[in-house]
């Protein structure tokens, strides 16, 4: 059957196919993800297994897990096409599932425009599906980004952590089970220094959806930049392992380990993986890790991109850094490394 009928049978936007090929002594099984209206090909992928009868139902369960983790995960080719269909969509007209796609779209770069796009998409979502717990959860996730960065700021609403506060509370009223809105409980419980709160929270998100790289790496990140980087390095690994296509986000946690274990070269390897151009947070790292590793020259080039992003930074260092329940060794070497490539930390 074409994927084109196949789809529409079963009103389907995509269809996974597959085929079986015995050998001698082993299994090929072969997958492919195609676009229901028009046939394309999105992935594919090709398994090889020893074939045994004591192996087949395990091998089965192996496969399809790895598959659906491949191809419904954020940054996954689901993901990818999806973003396409929504990209020029304006936000009147976009559905609260096309809001989750911005917001995780901005996750990718944590760009302060798309964190603007996404932010109006989500306030049109609650006001039309007031009842949709991720739509609040969404919202709740990216007040917490307004306070955490300065993104999008409400000159005449009240504290982005208030607002946050509300809507996260909002979503969990509605459906407790939501694993978008215990993630924004965690990152709430985070930002308003409540990190016991957070840890159980925490855990209940990877309860509700282990397999959500974007979480992962979220929590991952929480846990690395408060000293826990023992609870940060397999959730960071696994959110990897999981992305078809990393974020360079997710090296965040990466430079910030290895920046906390006194390897600032290392860090820097790390935090130059970051690939978020508009991020003030990404030459931040830059510039602390170069200082500390001996690479001037990087650190003079992040030092101004910082400043470039964030002019007032080197007054207000200490209060942006104050948010992020920042580990006493990681603010230590990172406000050493600050000064080191000369900016003047108030």
């Amino acid at each position: 059957m074409a994927p084109e009928s196949a789809g529409a049978e079963v009103d389907a936007g995509y269809v996974l196919t597959g085929t079986v090929r015995n050998m001698p002594d082993r299994v090929r099984i072969s997958t492919r993800l195609l676009a229901a209206q028009t046939g394309e090909q999105l992935w594919t992928a090709a398994y090889d297994e020893t074939l045994s009868v004591e192996r087949l139902l395990s091998i089965q369960e192996r496969i399809a897990q790895q598959v659906v983790a491949t191809i419904a995960v954020p940054y996954g080719p689901i993901f990818e096409h999806e973003l396409a269909r929504t990209a020029h969509k304006p936000a009147e007209h976009l559905d609260t599932y096309d809001c989750l796609l911005k917001y995780y779209y901005y996750r990718r770069t944590i760009d302060p425009t798309l964190h603007g796009e996404a932010l109006e998409c989500f306030e049109l979502a609650v006001m039309r599906e007031p009842k949709f717990a991720d739509a609040w959860a969404g919202l709740g996730l990216l007040y917490l980004d307004e306070h955490g960065f300065g993104y999008s700021p409400q000159r005449e609403a009240t504290d982005p952590l208030v607002r946050a506060g509300e809507a996260t509370r909002t979503a969990m009223d509605i459906d407790g089970q939501s694993y978008l809105a215990n993630l924004a409980m965690a990152r709430l419980r985070f930002f308003s220094g409540d990190l016991e709160g957070f840890e159980r929270s925490a855990e209940r998100v990877l309860m509700l959806d282990p397999n959500n790289a974007d979480a992962l790496a979220l929590l991952g990140t929480l846990y690395a930049v408060s000293g826990a980087t023992a609870r940060a390095q397999p959730l960071i690994d696994k959110a990897v392992m999981l992305s078809p296509q990393p974020p360079g986000t997710y090296h965040l946690a990466h430079a910030v380990i290895e920046l906390q274990a006194g390897r600032p070269e290392s860090a820097l390897a790390a935090a130059l993986r970051i690939d978020a151009p508009n991020w003030f947070a990404a030459p931040l790292l830059v510039t602390a890790a170069a200082s500390l590793a001996g690479r001037d020259d990087v650190a003079r080039r992040s030092s101004a991109r910082l400043l470039d992003l964030y002019p007032a930074f080197p007054e207000r260092a200490r209060q942006e850094l104050a948010k992020w329940q920042l580990d006493p060794k990681l603010l230590e070497e990172l406000l050493r490394g600050l000064r080191a490539a000369g900016l003047e930390i108030a």
